[in-house]
């Protein structure tokens, strides 16, 4: 079975008088995401994020991601 689903997430999620970072909400929402991949029968979880944004992609190194492939884009 074959299936995208896409889940725009914009913003920041971090003001000064509140912050849900390293509180554990991302590492539970991966996990939600998981079981319901895994419940459709999904081979894969496949994310992007911003080349720039390392913070992202040690989370998600972290939680079991690996990178396997990387697209460019030329701005005409």
């Amino acid at each position: 079975m074959f299936g995208i689903v896409s889940i725009p997430l914009s913003g920041k999620y971090q003001t000064n008088e509140f912050s849900i970072k390293n509180c554990g909400y991302g590492k539970r929402l991966m996990e939600a995401v998981e079981r319901m991949a895994a419940d459709q029968q999904c081979a894969y979880v496949e994310l992007d994020y911003w080349i720039e944004n390392e913070e992202a992609r040690r989370f998600y190194m972290n939680n079991g991601f690996e990178v396997y492939r990387e697209c460019v884009r030329k701005k005409l």
